[in-house]
């Protein structure tokens, strides 16, 4: 089992899996971002601002949508649409191997945590950060909120921090770089302890 140190004391007396994602009233729709996200064509092309704000928020909300899941299942075309595939590409992740070359294999690691999953849920806190440098080229920092459970029924709840790469590549952003991490002594709190 390939998960991360986060994730190994919980998943190590837990099941599980599964995701729902609540959204920010200031962001679009739950259904219209699932609706887009889940279209393999380029998505990102449709999930445009009128800002960079609006823009990121639209992202990072199709994000938490993608990541999570009802039934233990990772939804592949929804991530997929997020992230650039050149082969090349390093992202970081708080399950293990933690690194990630291309996007293949953080898809791979993605569902064998999803199999130890009931639910999973990334709530976005709306604390979004972003800086441009250039026109093709942004950085996004962010905090969601994960909540899930095993297939044994054990909780798990945690502050999950996000930093991502964006690259516009013609009229679409695509993340070429990620790093997901959470404060040291997180993972197994109940979720039923977080207010």
């Amino acid at each position: 089992m390939k998960l991360n140190h986060l994730f190994a004391t919980a998943l190590a007396t837990t099941g599980m899996m599964s995701v729902v994602v609540s959204i920010s009233p200031k962001a679009l729709s739950q259904n219209v971002i699932a609706e887009t996200v889940s279209k393999s064509q380029s998505a990102l092309d449709v999930m445009t601002g009128d800002s960079d704000e609006g823009t990121f928020t639209n992202l990072i909300n199709a994000y938490a949508v993608a990541w999570s899941s009802e039934d233990g299942t990772l939804d592949v075309d929804a991530v997929r649409v997020l992230y650039a595939e050149d082969p090349d590409l390093v992202f970081y992740d708080a399950i293990l191997p933690e690194r990630f070359v291309g996007f293949e294999d953080m898809r791979q690691s993605g569902e064998e945590l999803f199999a130890n999953l009931k639910m999973m849920k990334l709530t976005p806190t709306g604390d979004l950060d972003i800086r441009r440098y250039g026109d093709d080229l942004a950085w996004t920092t962010t905090v969601m909120n994960l909540d899930a459970q095993t297939n044994d029924g054990k909780k798990i709840a945690f502050p999950m921090r996000q930093t991502a790469i964006w690259q516009r590549r013609g009229s679409s952003w695509t993340m070429i770089h990620e790093h997901v991490s959470a404060p040291i002594g997180t993972g197994t709190s109940n979720s039923e302890n977080r207010e």
